[in-house]
């Protein structure tokens, strides 16, 4: 979104103020048939200042608010079909405002997709991959997001807004460089769904009492692993899909997520009514997504950061910008985000991303498409076209930056998949086609390229025992 403060030719200047620019004309040529100079050119002089508000007075800035359930797969929300009643607030907010049906996330691992989100940056440029296999060497040398990274809570903080932040993911911890820009960083510890509501609520009575314009991040844990919803969240999905594509034991466990997801759908339910009590909603600008998916064994894994099919990077993104409820079908990133919001903050956006603003839905129609990269277990990066078609490649393990001998890492790259989203949405018929192979794959090529020449040094250092035992709860540092 351009800055409504710029410039504008006529042609460009609404009906409204044309009638406007007429009555001042009157207005001078009445004011020249009096007598008295030092009286002429007052009236003059305020007529102009009156006019100018009127040519170029700015338009309200709006509150921003980030929503993000962790581990949150498109697929398990009735919004994106889902048989289940999981998230009847998030359905209502679906049909009500902008839903993105094929958006990627930057990475199938939080650390790696929440730093593309706030930089609106690939890993091939941020380079936030902690490790995760050894415990102790984690402890000794880990990573931490970029100070050299203008951050988009630091974009919006010095364009005056408030930034706030809850958290709840140890990968988010102050010690990663996550926190870079806010002006107030709450941190749960892991915190379940009603933790972050209330926090929040508290949050927006300080945040309202100022006459700037603030910028919220709200990032609810639930439902990720391990799965313990609360009752009766925990009893209220059992028994078989319909697509019986599950063991009795993965259904089990399908049906404990799916109660996380209903228990954080009701909190985030909740907040939206507590924005409504103070009358912030209504002209509030909202994103609900998530920083990846989950999966359920269809790939021989429980969990995420395994692989970079649908079930761990599909995820959920709906827009409230004001604009008329409908769907956008060309394939987004979760690094849009980041545009997005600057735009909506009538900041302008810095133009060395790749990111493409949600809201520039001709520049998505153009937009060769969007990457997607795992680290963890293996060392895949997909690419995925607007029109849905998708290759997954397999860069060997274990993981090396694709800057020290990147024309050798490309060359032996071998490819996992091909598929065609609108027809195999599940992606379980591979294609063979040498020619739409060879065509992703140079894409996926270009666009590495383009992301490495923004890649920029990275910044070390130890993290605490309380966030090492929080990861290990979560599963991460085995």
């Amino acid at each position: 979104m351009e800055d409504q403060s710029e410039d504008r030719g006529v042609a460009d200047v609404p009906d409204e103020h044309r009638v406007e620019s007429r009555s001042y004309s009157k207005y001078i040529s009445r004011v020249k048939k009096l007598k008295h100079p030092f009286l002429i050119g007052t009236i003059i002089f305020s007529g102009l200042l009156i006019c100018l508000f009127l040519f170029f007075k700015p338009s309200r800035r709006p509150n921003i608010v980030l929503v993000l359930v962790d581990a949150l797969r498109a697929d398990h929300l009735g919004a994106y079909g889902y048989e289940r009643n999981t998230t009847p607030v998030l359905d209502r907010f679906a049909r009500e405002n902008v839903l993105f049906t094929r958006a990627v996330s930057a990475s199938n691992w939080t650390p790696v997709s929440i730093a593309s989100m706030f930089t609106g940056l690939y890993a091939a440029s941020h380079g936030m991959v902690p490790p995760v296999h050894n415990a102790a060497a984690a402890h000794i040398l880990s990573v931490r997001l970029s100070q050299n990274f203008d951050t988009l809570a630091e974009i919006l903080k010095r364009g005056g807004y408030q930034t706030a932040a809850v958290i709840t993911n140890p990968w988010l911890n102050k010690e990663f460089g996550y926190a870079q820009g806010f002006d107030t960083y709450e941190n749960m510890r892991r915190g379940t769904a009603n933790s972050v509501t209330e926090s929040a609520a508290k949050i927006l009575a300080k945040l309202q009492k100022k006459k700037a314009p603030f910028f919220l991040y709200l990032h609810y844990l639930d439902p990720h692993e391990p799965y313990k919803p609360t009752p009766p969240y925990n009893r209220l999905f059992q028994g078989p899909l319909r697509n019986g594509r599950y063991s009795a034991k993965i259904e089990e466990k399908s049906g404990l997520y799916d109660g996380e997801i209903r228990f954080a759908d009701m909190e985030i339910g909740k907040f939206f009514e507590e924005l409504r009590r103070r009358n912030l909603y209504k002209d509030a600008f909202i994103i609900v997504s998530a920083d990846h998916g989950e999966q359920f064994g269809e790939r021989g894994h429980q969990g995420h950061g395994n692989r970079l099919y649908a079930e761990e990077i599909h995820v959920p993104l709906i827009m409230k910008s004001g604009e008329s409820p409908h769907e956008v079908r060309e394939t987004v990133s979760n690094i849009d985000i980041y545009p997005t919001i600057i735009g909506a903050a009538h900041i302008a956006i810095p133009a060395d991303t790749l990111a493409v603003s949600l809201r520039e839905e001709d520049r998505l129609r153009k937009r060769s498409g969007v990457i997607s990269e795992s680290f963890q277990k293996y060392h895949h990066k997909a690419f995925v076209t607007g029109e849905g078609k998708k290759i997954i490649m397999d860069f060997g393990s274990p993981y090396k930056p694709e800057n020290q001998d990147f024309e050798r890492t490309m060359a032996a790259a071998r490819v996992e998949g091909l598929f065609d989203l609108d027809r195999d949405p599940l992606e379980q018929a591979p294609l063979k086609n040498e020619r739409l192979e060879n065509d992703l794959r140079k894409e996926l090529e270009t666009i590495l390229r383009l992301a490495l020449r923004q890649r920029k040094d990275l910044q070390k250092g130890k993290i605490s025992g309380k966030t090492l035992e929080e990861l290990k709860s979560l599963g991460y540092l085995k």
